[in-house]
């Protein structure tokens, strides 16, 4: 779990910002519902920005966020939380606001298994290894 921990701290550290035009462009470009949905929902952020911020110079502020879920408490090990809650992980090099979000889930991997509709089979228990710890 440590090496996963920090690989996220590496790789949100180091993440390129995502250009709403360019997103607006794909999504265009597809003819399904879910693009669609989501089109609409930057198109009416982006109107609704505009109207409340008058002033064409606001900027808003970037930040880093990394979420994480699992089925194992930190209490068992004696912490309160599996990500670092002083200071990012030394792994983050960005000089960015980051957020954190840790949810435990008893029994994450039954709910898995509900949503991808995998069986306890063996088969199942390594994508659902990788699934659970990223």
């Amino acid at each position: 779990m440590p090496d996963r921990v920090a690989e996220a701290y590496k790789k949100v550290s180091e993440s390129v910002p995502v250009d709403l035009q360019q997103m607006i462009r794909i999504l265009q470009q597809k003819s399904n519902t879910a693009s669609t949905q989501w089109l609409l929902a930057i198109q009416q952020l982006s109107f609704a920005l505009r109207k409340h911020l008058p002033d064409p110079n606001y900027r808003t502020e970037r930040c880093d966020m990394i979420s994480y879920i699992c089925g194992v408490s930190p209490v068992r090990g004696g912490r309160t939380a599996w990500l670092p809650t002083e200071k990012p992980h030394e792994a983050y090099k960005a000089q960015r606001r980051l957020e954190t979000v840790e949810i435990h889930l008893p029994d994450v991997e039954v709910l898995i298994r509900k949503v991808y509709g995998k069986k306890d089979d063996g088969a199942a228990e390594v994508s659902l290894a990788y699934t659970v710890e990223d």
